[in-house]
């Protein structure tokens, strides 16, 4: 058992030096095992890699690594300054930079991985009276796990466009692999003969567990999904170094608790980049975490507990729905594999089994909890322990069978090209090498408005995002203002207002402290009066239109209430409703997008928000085209035609 000096000595001591004690030949080599993991993956993501502005945050999140601002919650406060590092990097394009950083990510996430299933394997194989299969062929298996892993559209979808996901399957899966390391078993003197070099965990594991899951809480609060696991490990652990058998929990075990708390605190520190940098009043500025109570809502996503399914009926429906996409996305051999896993591995080592079954329940009950449109991501945690518990399946029941290197070689010699094919089926839902539509939409849609336009809009995920990438970092169209009316029910967005369009808010000053002030009791969970809050919400909008009416034009997007506004004449013209625009833009087809790339079959050409844009523009055709008719114009019927093939076209998607 450990002294308190021995305690310190582990902490200091290298990660990788063996315990003393520990003979017999060396494992093959962990480096070689995570490198023939990662570097495939690598590759495919490379070639796969987006060519312009992704969807959702990808904009924003680009913008705030560019100016060093603040992201939408949790902050993100790591990736932001990764993300600088890669923009100083003088070579291509930001957004290239930044999508090669989330491929680096994901693919250094699959060798944690491959390292976290060749433990789950070594836990299973490495006794003495179930070594069947040999080190060398438990590391293949891990690979070709991790393989399958990194290919799931949990992971691949995330590692091709600039994204927060990369970064965090990097503290999920080495957190997994940490927290596998700490149920190793303590290893009699008498077995240390016939095993291969597997030394005991050690305060050192704890330690570095500890300040790995602070850096991953300051990154994505979704690593809760694997803190019941890493409860289980550690607990196992801080069992085993007990010092009394009659002790319930000794000094040793404290101290080493107290290590583990100090290590945590000390890699969530990062998050104290929010409050210092918003105290500075960075461009971007979500949230201003500058004071204690905006910082506690901004990192735990205080305005995003409304995404969370109201009722357990909702978190089934989505579970029962969710089993169908494991076996499509996973293939069939480790799902199946996985319910033989499930089984075989508790008699082997139950801790392990219970480790993985606990990730699968928590991950895939809780992910199946959220109602958002990126919800993938968050099933990358169950997946990989469908994976874990499919490849221990399979390993243990090849074990059984006589003649296990020539099984093993006729049975493992057809996975990789089952991944290949896997992979190639799913290469248009994941790979982002097609026509780059988001970019397409969000430029055009930009590039299209009259000069000086003022327009509100709430298309946070096609539009809205990118063209803060396109404004402050391109510098295209300054001098349009955009304001996202759902941020403009938030406080601290009128700063950020001021600081993206100074004056812009200068004519409406009365009229945005009387909505902050009722907006104040809001957002400090006090007695408020929500009738109002919403009158003077509108009321502003109306009157930040009228006041520069005379001076820019105005415009909304088309899920914006144009009632609000009480213009005399909304017009379609491009992808907004334009009040009163001048004569000469009442004519013609004006700036609609091509609906060419939009047409086309390829690489992100199905999926949610590309049938959301052909929808949009669809829409708008059909609108400019009716008010075309309506003033007896011609062009009508060219646009009617467009909206139909679009129609046609998404149609098309929604059977495929």
């Amino acid at each position: 058992m450990q002294d308190d000096a021995g305690l310190w000595r582990n902490l200091t001591r290298p990660l990788g030096s063996p315990r003393s004690g520990a003979t017999g030949p060396p494992r093959s080599p962990l480096w070689f095992t995570f490198l023939s993991a990662s570097l495939p993956l690598l590759g495919v993501y490379l070639f796969s890699l987006q060519r312009d502005l992704g969807t959702i945050d990808s904009g924003e999140l680009a913008a705030v690594c560019h100016t060093l601002g603040i992201a939408h919650p949790s902050g993100y406060p790591l990736y932001t300054l990764l993300g600088r590092l890669a923009a100083l990097i003088p070579w291509g394009e930001l957004l290239t930079r930044l999508h090669i950083l989330s491929a680096l990510l994901s693919a250094a996430a699959a060798g944690f991985t491959a390292l976290a299933l060749r433990e789950t394997l070594d836990l299973l194989f490495k006794q003495a009276r179930y070594q069947k299969i040999s080190d060398q062929w438990l590391a293949r298996l891990s690979v070709l796990g991790a393989w399958v892993w990194g290919l799931s559209p949990s992971v691949w979808e995330q590692a091709v466009v600039n994204e927060v996901y990369g970064l965090h399957f990097v503290f999920l899966s080495l957190s997994v692999y940490l927290g596998l390391i700490l149920l190793r078993p303590s290893i009699p003197a008498a077995q240390r003969s016939v095993l291969l070099h597997y030394p005991e965990a050690d305060s050192r594991h704890l330690a570095f567990l500890g300040y790995l899951l602070g850096l991953g809480f300051s990154h994505h609060l979704s690593l809760a999904f694997v803190l019941p696991s890493l409860g289980l490990a550690a607990g196992y652990y801080l069992y085993r170094r007990r010092v009394r058998p009659t002790a319930r929990f000794d000094s040793i075990r404290w101290k080493i608790l107290l290590t583990l708390i100090i290590f945590f605190m000390f890699g969530f520190s990062v998050d104290l980049y929010l409050p210092l940098r918003a105290a500075q009043e960075p461009l971007l500025n979500w949230g201003d975490p500058s004071s204690w109570a905006r910082w506690v809502r901004h990192v735990s996503g205080w305005q995003y507990r409304v995404w969370l399914a109201p009722g357990s009926d909702t978190v089934i429906t989505n579970v029962l729905g969710r089993i169908p996409g494991i076996w499509n996305d996973l293939g069939w051999v480790l799902p199946v594999a996985a319910v033989a896993g499930l089984i075989l591995s508790w008699r082997r080592r139950a801790m392990a089994a219970l480790f993985w079954t606990i990730l699968l329940a928590v991950g895939l009950i809780w992910a199946a909890s959220y109602d958002i449109k990126d919800i993938q991501s968050y099933y990358a945690a169950s997946d990989l322990a469908v994976v874990a518990l499919g490849l221990s399946g399979l390993a243990i029941l090849l074990s059984r069978i006589r003649r296990r290197k020539v099984i093993l070689t006729f049975v493992m010699l057809p996975v990789a090209p089952l991944i290949i094919f896997g992979a190639f089926l799913r290469w248009d839902r994941c790979a982002a090498d097609g026509p780059p539509l988001p970019g397409l939409y969000a430029r055009g849609l930009l590039e299209g408005l009259p000069e000086k336009t003022l327009l509100f809009s709430r298309q946070w995920d096609t539009c809205v995002s990118a063209m803060l990438y396109l404004q402050f970092v391109e510098e295209l169209r300054p001098d349009v203002a955009i304001v996202d009316t759902e941020l403009l029910r938030r406080s601290w967005y009128y700063p950020q207002l001021d600081r993206m369009y100074p004056g812009l808010l200068d004519p409406v000053r009365p009229q945005r402290d009387e909505f902050l002030t009722d907006l104040a009791s809001f957002e400090a969970g006090r007695p408020y009066d929500a009738v109002r809050i919403e009158t003077r919400y509108q009321a502003l909008q109306k009157a930040l239109h009228q006041a520069w009416v005379q001076r820019r034009p105005t415009a909304v997007t088309p899920e914006v209430d144009a009632r609000i506004f009480e213009t005399s004449l909304p017009v379609p013209y491009g992808m907004v409703i334009l009040f009163d625009p001048p004569e000469e833009l009442l004519s013609g087809r004006g700036p609609l997008p091509l609906v060419e790339p939009f047409l086309a079959f390829g690489p992100r050409t199905d999926d949610l928000m590309a049938r959301l844009m052909r929808h949009l523009i669809s829409n708008m055709a059909v609108s400019r085209a009716q008010f075309l008719e309506e003033r007896e114009a011609p062009g009508a019927s060219v646009l009617l035609e467009e909206a139909g093939w679009l129609r046609r076209r998404s149609e098309m998607s929604g059977r495929n």
